[in-house]
């Protein structure tokens, strides 16, 4: 586990990680580990009520009872995505790229993953930290370009679209092209062009779930 945490700052290490990959007993163990880290990071911060800002502007207009009911909700949707999130990000990444480079078996494509979820899920806890000590919402994170979105337009669907571009996600990416062709060997540009396809249709999905949950989120 800190071998592929260290190599996920160390892109030396990607090669010597790939040549010399940990038994699935091993990547059971971390992977298991950043699921449940995920659970208690989503699951505290839904705890703080980071992130239910539309619930709050509401509030008074709120019967108590319902009010109530919707803090419940919120925390156990915070709780659930941070178990879901994780398996997303891997098994959508894995899966679409096993089906282009075939040369791989699905479980080591798989594997593969375990850096940029670090990565990602390093991105949460800081981007949590940022949200307590700045009092903003996760799409107002100085880290992504959620900022610059809402300096140019009020649509909601755009502002989420430039949050999710993150120096985090950026850096996972990043992670995933150096893993593909500087640890295997494959194509630079059939790589890049992979990889960054395949980040778009990433956010495009995050951002419009992300929409949806705000929209959710305001009509209660």
């Amino acid at each position: 586990m800190l071998e592929t945490i260290r190599s996920a700052f160390t892109p030396y290490q990607y090669k010597r990680e790939i040549r010399q990959p940990m038994t699935i007993r091993g990547y059971s163990f971390s992977f298991t580990a950043l699921i449940l880290y995920s659970l208690l990071l989503s699951g505290f911060s839904g705890f703080l009520g980071v992130g239910s800002e539309p619930f709050s502007a509401i509030m008074e207009q709120t019967e108590e009872g319902r009010w109530d009911t919707a803090k419940s909700i919120f925390l156990l949707g915070q709780a659930t995505a941070g178990i879901l999130a994780p398996l997303f990000f891997t098994l959508f990444f894995a899966l679409l790229i096993w089906l282009v480079f075939e040369e791989l078996d699905f479980g080591t494509v798989w594997r593969m993953q375990l850096v940029p979820l670090i990565i990602m899920i390093f991105g949460k806890t800081v981007d949590l930290i940022v949200m307590i000590m700045l009092r903003v919402p996760e799409h107002s994170s100085p880290l992504g370009f959620g900022v610059i979105a809402q300096s140019m337009t009020g649509q909601t669907f755009w502002v989420m679209l430039a949050a999710e571009v993150t120096i985090f996600a950026l850096w996972a990416a990043s992670s995933q092209y150096r893993l593909l062709h500087k640890g295997l060997g494959f194509n630079r540009r059939k790589v890049l062009l992979v990889i960054i396809l395949f980040w778009i249709i990433y956010i495009l999905f995050n951002s419009a779930a992300s929409t949806l949950i705000h929209m959710m989120k305001v009509s209660l």
